[in-house]
């Protein structure tokens, strides 16, 4: 420590470290004059360097701000109505893992956008959603993203990726409703959970995931957008 300079210790530098050369201090000093000249944080400081605890050890909870579930796609999608079937299930991925984390969440922005290293128009759309009543439940997730989202959205454009953004995450329960204030939609999050769980990953989920993969969107283009209607409340294979 005698060999390193003042202006090596965290937070002593510019006039402080002008004020301790003419001082005579180039090293670690006497704490006591340290006090009576600075503030008791530069005291703390020399403290600390001299070997005795005098900062206060806090613990820091890691809170987590946002949710984020985004995926690129392998081959361009035309259809909107695709693309917001991709974030209603990113979206029911999302309202998992806020279930998982005891969270819910205020807030959500749904994106789709092109890729800039394909040929053709470019098109960057994202909606913001401020949600009645903070929830992790699927059913109002998977309803505000695709409402959000399809309107915006173009026909012929080669969207190359979408997703969901979750935020104003609290704890689950921390935001009281009043009962009957607001209509609330069944809570089956638990149960689609508990049946996935069971039997696999993609069993029970709102609409129709992709190709009956935990991960669809990974699969080919040519197993996603002919396969499938543009009927939300019935998204079938199509044989």
């Amino acid at each position: 420590m005698e060999a390193l300079p003042v202006t090596e210790v965290w937070g002593v530098a510019g006039r402080l470290a002008q004020r301790l050369e003419a001082m005579g201090v180039e090293t670690i000093a006497d704490p006591v004059a340290i006090r009576h000249t600075f503030s008791v944080v530069q005291m703390r400081t020399v403290l600390e360097l001299n070997g005795f605890p005098a900062i206060p050890v806090e613990d820091e909870v890691a809170t987590k701000a946002q949710i984020l579930v985004s995926r690129s796609f392998p081959d361009p999608i035309w259809d909107p109505e695709i693309v917001g079937a991709a974030v209603a299930e990113f979206a029911q991925c999302a309202s998992r893992r806020l279930r998982t984390e005891g969270e819910v969440t205020g807030r959500i922005t749904v994106s789709a956008t092109t890729s800039p290293h394909r040929p053709g128009p470019a098109h960057h759309v994202s909606a913001h959603v401020r949600l009645a009543v903070p929830t992790n439940e699927p059913t109002p997730l998977v309803a505000a993203a695709r409402a959000a989202l399809v309107p915006k959205l173009l026909h012929w454009t080669q969207y190359m990726r979408a997703g969901i953004l979750c935020t104003d995450l609290a704890p689950e329960g921390a935001v009281p409703v009043l009962p009957g204030v607001l209509e609330q939609p069944a809570p089956i999050g638990e149960l689609i959970d508990a049946v996935n769980r069971r039997f696999g990953t993609g069993t029970l989920a709102l609409g129709r995931l992709g190709a009956h993969s935990p991960d669809p969107w990974a699969n080919h283009q040519a197993d996603l957008s002919p396969r499938y209607t543009t009927d939300w409340n019935e998204l079938r294979t199509v044989s």
